[in-house]
């Protein structure tokens, strides 16, 4: 009786989305007594994105946690001569030479999640093959907003 129960009761509770939908003549799945309007416009602005990119224009020279690619670690000549062979090799993203007792530092990008330092990473091993990615300090990664058309 239990097992009859269920079985019917699976099969109407399966079956009862699939009414909740229609396919029109082109094939396309349309929403049948949706909440949604049809006319809706979904065109948005990207608000937090501009909130973002004035929060971080107001802290720009605050520093937050993340992520950067380290090319080399020792001498300051060493340091400023990795940072010159990575600024020739054209690649898009900041370096700094670094000094960390007892030793400077040369590293490159502001990534906020080691992902996305991954992707850079591999760009970079072209050029310098021992680069690697270290977590530390980071000023706050630029965000390149799409343009907004209304």
């Amino acid at each position: 009786m239990k097992s009859t129960f269920f079985a019917i009761l699976f099969i109407t509770l399966s079956v009862n989305p699939a009414i909740a939908q229609s396919v029109d003549k082109t094939g396309d799945l349309t929403p049948k007594d949706s909440i949604i309007p049809v006319d809706v416009n979904w065109k948005t602005p990207l608000i937090l994105d501009e909130i973002y990119a004035n929060w971080v224009s107001k802290n720009k020279n605050k520093t937050i946690e993340g992520f950067r690619i380290q090319l080399y670690n020792g001498t300051r000549k060493e340091a400023e001569n990795f940072k010159i062979k990575f600024l020739k090799s054209k690649i898009e993203l900041k370096s700094y030479v670094i000094f960390e007792t007892p030793e400077f530092k040369t590293q490159v990008g502001d990534f906020r999640t080691q992902l996305e330092a991954e992707k850079w990473l591999i760009e970079v091993r072209k050029t310098i093959p021992g680069a690697f990615i270290v977590e530390t300090q980071i000023y706050f990664p630029e965000i390149n907003l799409p343009e907004v058309k209304n």
